[in-house]
């Protein structure tokens, strides 16, 4: 019975870094058939630190390490390379500065009697072989396990290379990192994290996932977006344009309103006026009452009855001359100021003197009654004569 020893998952095994022992790897002499296929046998292969027990469960693991999505990914790029010996061995890298790949493992499967590996090798690697290094050396991950006696077994399961050797057996101490499953769930979790796929996705999604990542789009499909993106970016550029013209043209809008707006208020007060319905006085009032809301407002101030005496002036020629003359009289003398109007005059007065007030920042209630002061002391006759 074999027991596996348990390791944490990036934990080398102790073997590995304390004593160096023979490669373990299993020495088999080149015999390929005509499809490139050469078998890795089945048995108890020896090894200083142990035996490595190489069986078919130990088969099917390699075959399913290899079909898994992170071995097709790099098959998709290099392949399972083949090397002369283990450059990819970082104990043996003096020993193995040759870092090229003189063939590739293509595929594997599991046969009655062994491993069978694919090979495919250039003619780097024929000539390679023909020089005398023909044994391949497989340069894998194990498993360590003990035995009821006590013995340690090493149990391959991972496929990392093949090395090509002249002798069996090359020192490769570093084939016996623990590899704990622990981190190919690791992995798988961060491909499917990157990938945004559902926690329990599988190998095959995972794999369907990034194949589908991996394609290209055709050069017409891309010129077609590009001319597509340029179109919208004309389109965007053509609405904000579009956008300001409008935003400017608002403005413009209200500020007309406004000033129409204004010379109607102007328009029915001086109306409102002459036909003595309100006095000047109350004109600042109607001017806020009209600007908030000038349709009703305006109707209000139409519908007032006549309150103030204006002798009979109307719009014309006869209204034009009667506030040419009211100006006039502001500028007369007390001695020949004339009678006439008097009520009119005085209020012209008293609206021209309280403008004067306000101009200096008096409140148009002050202002008023101290125009009106003003006026009534300075033009007596006037007020007589009302």
């Amino acid at each position: 019975m074999l027991t596996q020893t348990p390791k944490s998952g990036n934990e080398p095994a102790k073997i590995a870094e304390e004593e160096d022992g023979e490669t373990i790897g299993i020495a088999n002499e080149l015999d390929l058939d005509e499809q490139g296929w050469q078998v890795i046998p089945y048995g108890d292969h020896g090894h200083s630190n142990g035996i490595q027990r190489f069986g078919q469960p130990q088969a099917e693991s390699i075959v399913k390490e290899f079909k898994k999505i992170t071995q097709k990914i790099k098959r998709a790029l290099v392949g399972l390379p083949v090397f002369n010996g283990h450059p990819d061995c970082k104990a043996f890298a003096n020993v193995y500065k040759d870092g090229t790949e003189y063939g590739q493992v293509a595929d594997m499967e599991v046969r009655p009697n062994g491993l069978a590996v694919r090979m495919v090798l250039g003619s780097m690697g024929e000539a390679l072989v023909r020089s005398g290094r023909k044994f391949i050396s497989p340069f894998w991950d194990v498993h360590q396990a003990t035995a009821d006696d006590g013995k340690s077994y090493f149990l391959p399961h991972r496929m990392k290379s093949i090395g090509l050797v002249a002798t069996p057996n090359i020192p490769n101490p570093t084939s016996l990192l623990n590899a704990a499953q622990a981190e190919n769930d690791m992995n798988k979790a961060k491909l499917i994290a990157l990938l945004a796929l559902a926690n329990e996705a599988t190998e095959e999604q995972i794999e369907a996932k990034i194949t589908d990542l991996l394609k290209r789009p055709a050069p017409q499909d891309l010129a077609n977006e590009k001319t597509e993106r340029s179109k919208f970016e004309g389109q965007a550029t053509s609405l904000a344009n579009e956008n300001t013209q409008l935003k400017t043209d608002l403005t413009a809008s209200k500020e007309a309103f406004a000033n129409e707006r204004k010379a109607r208020c102007d328009e029915a007060i001086a109306a409102a006026i002459r036909g003595g319905k309100i006095a000047e006085a109350d004109k600042a009032t109607w001017e806020g009452r009209l600007t908030r809301d000038f349709a009703n407002e305006s109707k209000a101030l139409a519908a007032l009855p006549k309150s103030i005496k204006t002798e009979g002036l109307t719009e014309g020629t006869a209204f034009e001359k009667a506030a040419a003359d009211l100006k006039k009289a502001g500028e007369l003398t007390e001695e020949n100021e004339p009678i006439a109007n008097a009520g009119s005059k005085i209020v012209d007065l008293v609206a021209a003197k309280r403008e004067e007030f306000k101009k200096s920042g008096m409140a148009h209630a002050k202002a008023h009654d101290m125009a009106y002061q003003h006026v009534k002391k300075n033009h007596p006759k006037l007020f007589a004569a009302k």
